[in-house]
């Protein structure tokens, strides 16, 4: 977070600290914090399976232009709701991930917080 905003990572950052956990402020620090979480793949589509989300996990979301790479992070909220910012977006939104394939897609690694 600075004086000009906050990011993903800076709201997982404070909201982590309110309830007394130290993380780290990077998408780096952030990838290696909790612990990981198993995904399922559905067999028709490739993608992972939302009913292993819990809410509060961090999705950890590939590079746009190394897909190996993290490049980005978004917030499990609830039942197929994510928070998360665009690149070409000024504001952190709350979206509907089925109905963002593009994201979805993305999704490298989940990490859990909390228990």
């Amino acid at each position: 977070q600075t004086i000009r905003g906050i990011s993903t990572a800076g709201i997982v950052r404070l909201s982590a600290g309110i309830n007394g956990m130290n993380l780290p402020r990077t998408l780096p620090g952030l990838v290696a914090s909790g612990r990981p979480v198993t995904l399922r793949k559905a067999e028709t589509t490739g993608l992972i399976e939302i009913e292993d989300l819990q809410p509060g996990d961090l999705l950890i979301l590939s590079d746009l232009q190394n897909l190996e790479e993290p490049g980005d992070l978004a917030i499990y909220i609830d039942v197929d709701q994510i928070l998360y910012a665009r690149q070409s977006q000024t504001s952190i939104r709350l979206m509907t991930l089925s109905k963002n394939e593009d994201i979805w897609q993305r999704i490298m690694a989940v990490r859990r917080l909390f228990p």
